[in-house]
């Protein structure tokens, strides 16, 4: 049975499941334009029961998930995509999937941007009282859990992004020795890799779609993308699953 973060969004099917990571909607989203023919697994978000985060870097967090998916799946090849802080957690994943010997032909990342760039895109289009506002959220967000309080709405959300903004601040992410898919959306900050290219050294496949950072996980955007994913899988199964660039 998944485990506490780990969901299955889709039960049957003869292929080789797609493990996602923190793909927004992805129970809604996936199976129409996936198609029946694989399970699909969907890492949840921390923090949705409204409690502190648990796991607060991106390595306890890929081990933790890790560690659920490899006892419900436990032999691989595996096929991984993340979306946003997802991508850097299935980055993560990845890497220590390969370094134990395990295939992983299939790793895309959603509109992630690298690490080293995460600062520059936050500010981008962040209004001038984004500093102050957050100072104010943490506050409030601190003495509820120091009371034992449970959050809920803007709070909740809040701590959740904070978590992952100061995750994403200690990570550093090593070169990734397997192929790389990054589906970015038409609208995002930054130059056209995100920051992947000198990261990726077994390849680096990059494809724009529709939207911004959230429009491009809606209709009429999304439908793109996941057919996009789909034929990528399907040819890599043609192939074998040897990666290609």
């Amino acid at each position: 049975m998944p485990g506490k973060n780990l969901k299955l969004v889709q039960t049957k099917g003869a292929g080789l499941p797609l493990i996602c990571v923190q793909f927004d909607g992805a129970r809604r989203i996936l199976p129409p334009y996936m198609g029946k023919g694989r399970p699909i697994y969907n890492f949840i978000h921390q923090g949705d029961d409204g409690k502190k985060v648990p796991l607060d870097t991106v390595g306890a967090i890929a081990g933790q998930y890790l560690s659920e998916l490899k006892a419900d799946v436990p032999r691989g090849p595996y096929l991984l995509v993340g979306y946003s802080f997802g991508g850097l957690v299935a980055y993560e994943m990845a890497q220590r999937l390969v370094h134990g010997d395990e295939r992983v032909p299939f790793l895309a990342l959603i509109d992630c941007c690298a690490p080293h760039l995460h600062i520059e895109s936050m500010k981008h289009g962040m209004p001038f009282y984004t500093p102050l506002k957050s100072v104010v959220m943490r506050n409030l967000v601190k003495r509820k859990l120091a009371k034992g309080g449970t959050l809920t709405g803007k709070t909740r959300h809040f701590h959740i992004i904070n978590t992952y903004h100061k995750a994403v601040l200690a990570y550093t992410a090593a070169p990734y020795a397997g192929h790389l898919t990054l589906f970015r959306s038409q609208d995002a900050w930054g130059p056209p890799d995100l920051g992947w290219k000198d990261l990726a050294t077994g390849g680096l496949d990059v494809q724009e779609f529709p939207g911004d950072h959230v429009s491009m996980l809606r209709e009429p955007n999304v439908g793109k993308l996941v057919r996009a994913m789909r034929r990528r899988i399907a040819l890599l199964e043609e192939l074998d699953l040897d990666p290609v660039p």
